[in-house]
């Protein structure tokens, strides 16, 4: 079957008349030529094509032995696979004659045969290439067919060595992306790299188009623009027009009067009436749909006039495809005025920044009476369709404020789960105070919102608000906000240790909850599963999350599952039961990806926090460090202070295992910092008492013993369950102090009540210590029969950490009894695992060496290490954003990809560790 093709589509466009000559770009697709694929991936109007084409301009020019360049450019009628692959094999005959006859030759055929055996003949053809070749397929976004996807991705998995694919497209294409990446095999250039950076936006406006002007105003237009081409192109047109440059940069917006003029001239005063009414009436919106369009202009789902002819009005069925304003839509789309579609079905669009803010300008001046009025129509339809979120933006913007306090109260359970605490607080604080304190509900939502930043005074204060103006209300309301109150007054007391009152107020909160109240009953059930858990009662523990078992069931709701699964899975750590527990927090992340898609969305942090735990006590440090830091990044995401100060702690233990004592107390450090904000004696106390095990661990035992006098803890004391950690640390003090008969008693004492409650997990290091405590004072025996009891419930749960943090006595002790084997007793084959994962050579009170440098397990990238870099310099996350062109936002994320990539979390540590690794 003969294909007929169009021989310009493989030819490489010629240069545009004021091309940007871009090294830093360029140099990315440098990189990347010796990998399989170079993925161009940003909207459009980022100069891809531009790119590509220079690139194969230049590769064919330079010296050496450049690679040869096929070109084709793709559009919708290259969508079957017969076309596609002749396209494409031409475009490769077009520099490599030789390539793909026999291919070619089978797609001629009156009925071709399937694609994959002709992929074999087309790559050992190229493998037979004397020389490099680079294929640019240019706009890829409109290849859409499954079959041309499936097969190019068996190409890019057997290429030669000496071929190279550049795909440019408006969106990731579905190939195997995350193989290639994980491979190596993928280079990728996005937005962020094709912006315009200040001195190529300065070529660009003062060699290319004449402009002449200084540094501060291309920095400017720089920062107006966010160096997106487009716009800068649209700032040099206007600029051509004005001799006062310098004033108009200064005041370069929507509103300045030469690209107003512009704007009007070229497109408003060339748009029929209808279309310039359309236009007006619905720029107020962040983004736009046919359905939502016609509430705008008060249709109602009924259409206007017709684009084609404006004087008559028609009939269509409300929110159909083909409605008067999605036909208005579809025209602005295809005349490119201003109109970035958002979907691939351009169902969704917004209108060009610049080009929305010029028209809200001109709606105020022309009809600012119409402005609260399109809001409203704004508001209505989106709660209407369940766009609630975007209907409080429009609330807020409108100051339509009882609205918005309304939308507040019934998203911020959705707004805390999806977007962090920033988002309620934000926007409660755009309302009026006396309006917050009027609505008892909207000041429990916040003071939720602010316990979760870590601002539990404040938080307090808030729910204190609430409980006097709940108070007043009527016998209805009543009870559901006091048991709101209740409840975020016993996760806010839970966080600041004070147990005995959590357990209270989360007892008095399950008594007023509506039974529908899934969320907050979860929460309530698993603060009281909570404290009964570390009181020791972990039988009630279990008993009190039974009633969310076939709630878990039958809900999709992801929040709640993770918190389920999450406390259930802690249960079966504190009994010992490893393996069951690392099964259960596996389910939290299985929950979330059945229904999201993705095991790492910000709040399933502590269950990857507690996945770490385990894999930590098993000895697996770096699996340990790996979830460690993945829960941290998503804590830091979600802006969640408490769940964060838990990961801290679980990280600064990960640094004392590998001997790296001063990043241990950096992140002891950012948990003082983050417990000082929350108000929080336990995470003042549990700081303290961590970086005394650090002190012992380092050899600083000055340290600890300043730690222990300022504490007031004394070996005569009976230690209660809420200080289980810091009397445990004391106990340490005491062995590496000699002081092992005022040890003993401590530990026999924690021992006690841990043994009678079922605590394992804790029990495990009572009991280690306790052993060596006994050993130091030359109770063999007693030493012995405490470390079998140790050995029978650590093997159940395949402990290993445990026993080397007992130090060499605990090898001494453990070859002891392997030596003296007891009939019944501990297994062998468990007590050579642990001997065998003992360091050599490792001392007691003496800092371990710093591992060697290493090669990652996934290097940073040249983006990332330029991060690193500015980070190290001591820049803030704006400052290197203006550095490199990028939002603060988008450094938070890069920044979150080196924390995970280098195992570890913060700024300070991640320097450290780059310099522990040669990096900097």
């Amino acid at each position: 079957m003969t294909v007929s093709l169009l021989a310009t589509k493989y030819h490489c466009p010629a240069p545009v008349p004021d091309l940007v000559v871009r090294p830093r770009v360029a140099s990315l697709l440098e990189a990347g030529l010796h990998r399989r694929l170079i993925l161009i991936s940003a909207p459009a109007g980022f100069g891809k094509t531009t790119l590509a084409a220079g690139q194969a301009r230049s590769a064919v020019g330079s010296a050496g032995l450049p690679p040869q360049v096929a070109w084709l450019s793709l559009d919708a009628g290259d969508n079957t696979p017969l076309r596609f692959w002749a396209y494409l094999i031409a475009a490769l005959q077009a520099v490599a004659p030789t390539v793909g006859l026999v291919a070619q030759a089978a797609l001629q055929a009156p009925q071709p045969p399937p694609i994959e055996p002709l992929l074999t003949e087309l790559i050992n053809d190229l493998a037979g290439l004397a020389h490099r070749l680079l294929l640019v397929l240019d706009d890829y976004h409109t290849i859409s067919a499954p079959a041309i996807h499936q097969a190019l991705d068996v190409l890019l998995e057997h290429a030669p060595a000496n071929f190279c694919l550049l795909i440019t497209t408006r969106e990731d294409p579905p190939l195997a992306l995350a193989r290639l990446r994980a491979r190596g095999q993928l280079a990728e250039i996005r937005a962020a790299d094709l912006r315009f950076s200040e001195a190529e936006t300065g070529d660009f406006l003062n060699t290319m188009q004449a402009l002449a002007l200084p540094g501060d105003d291309v920095a400017t237009l720089v920062a107006r623009t966010e160096g997106w081409i487009t716009g800068l192109r649209l700032a040099a047109l206007s600029l051509q027009h004005t001799d006062d440059r310098h004033a108009f940069v200064a005041a370069f917006g929507a509103s300045h009067r030469f690209l107003t003029d512009y704007l009007v001239d070229e497109v408003l005063s060339r748009q029929p009436p209808h279309r310039k009414a359309f236009l007006l009436q619905t720029a107020l919106l962040d983004r736009l749909c046919g359905p939502l369009c016609d509430a705008m202009l008060g249709l109602n789902g009924d259409d206007g006039p017709t684009p084609s002819e404006p004087g008559e009005a028609g009939r269509a069925a409300p929110g159909a495809r083909h409605s008067y304003s999605q036909r208005i839509l579809d025209e602005l789309d295809r005349a490119n005025v201003f109109l970035v579609p958002l979907d691939t079905q351009r169902y969704w669009f917004r209108y060009h920044h610049l080009f929305a803010e010029f028209l809200r300008l001109r709606l105020r001046e022309a009809e600012p009476d119409l402005v609260v009025q399109l809001y409203r129509r704004a508001i209505g339809w989106c709660v209407a369709h369940g766009l609630t979120r975007e209907a409080l933006d429009y609330a807020l913007v409108a100051q339509e404020y009882g609205q918005a306090a309304e939308l507040i109260e019934a998203l911020a359970p959705e707004l805390l789960s999806n977007e962090g605490p920033q988002a309620v607080l934000q926007s409660v604080a755009a309302l009026p105070a006396a309006l917050l304190r009027q609505r008892p509900m909207l000041c429990v939502q916040y003071a939720w919102a602010l316990t979760f930043a870590g601002r539990m005074a404040e938080a307090a204060n808030y729910l204190a608000e609430a409980e006097s103006a709940g108070g007043a209300a009527d016998a209805a309301t009543r009870p559901h906000v006091l048991g709101q109150v209740a409840a975020h007054r016993a996760y806010l007391l839970f966080f600041q240790g004070d147990f005995m009152a959590a357990l209270q107020q989360a007892q008095q909160a399950l008594l007023h909850l509506p039974t529908d109240d899934a969320v907050l009953r979860t929460r309530t059930a698993v603060i009281l599963s909570s404290v009964l858990r570390l009181a020791g009662q972990l039988e009630a523990a279990e008993q009190a999350l039974i009633p969310l078992a076939d709630a878990i069931q039958a809900t999709s709701n992801v929040y709640i599952a993770t918190l389920y699964f999450s406390s259930q899975g802690e249960i079966y750590q504190e009994r010992g039961r490893l393996h069951q527990a690392l099964d259960t927090f596996g389910q939290a992340l299985a929950f979330a990806a059945r229904y999201t898609g993705r095991s790492d969305i910000p709040f399933t942090g502590f269950a990857h926090l507690a996945i770490g735990h385990v894999q930590r006590e098993w000895n697996n440090l770096d699996a340990a460090a790996a979830s460690i830091s993945q829960g941290i990044a998503l804590c830091r995401a979600w802006q969640q202070a408490d769940v964060l100060a838990i990961g801290l702690i679980e990280l600064a233990q990960l640094y004392q295992d590998r001997g790296e004592y001063l990043l241990a107390r950096q992140s002891l450090d950012e948990l003082r910092q983050i417990a000082e904000t929350m108000a929080s004696p336990w995470g003042m106390a549990m700081a303290g008492t961590y970086q005394a095990r650090f002190d012992l661990a380092s050899g600083d035992r000055a340290a600890a013993d300043r730690w222990a006098q300022a504490s007031g803890l004394t070996a005569l004391d009976t230690p209660s369950f809420e200080q289980t950690d810091e009397y445990q640390t004391l106990a340490q003090l005491l062995v590496l102090r000699g002081d092992y008969a005022d040890a003993v008693r401590v530990l026999a004492s924690l021992a006690g009540q841990l043994r009678a409650a079922g605590r394992v997990d804790r029990l495990l290091a009572v009991l280690a210590w306790h052993a060596r405590a006994l050993a130091g004072l030359g109770r063999s025996a007693e030493a012995l029969a405490v470390l079998d009891e140790a050995l029978t419930l650590g093997a159940l749960g395949g402990y290993v950490r445990v026993f080397i943090a007992g130090g060499p006595p605990i090898a001494e002790l453990l070859a002891l009894r392997a030596a003296r084997p007891r009939a019944g007793g501990p297994s062998h084959q468990y007590i050579a695992q642990l001997l065998a994962a003992f360091p050599a050579g490792h001392e007691d009170g003496a800092a371990a060496a710093p591992e060697p440098a290493g090669a990652l397990l996934e290097p940073l990238s040249e983006r990332e290490q330029a991060i690193l870099r500015l980070m190290a310099a001591g820049l803030s996350n704006r400052a290197i954003g203006d550095e490199l062109y990028l939002s603060a936002n988008t450094v938070r994320w890069y920044a979150s990809q080196i924390f995970t990539k280098l195992g570890i979390s913060g700024r300070g540590a991640a320097v450290a560790r780059a310099r522990q690794l040669g990096m900097l």
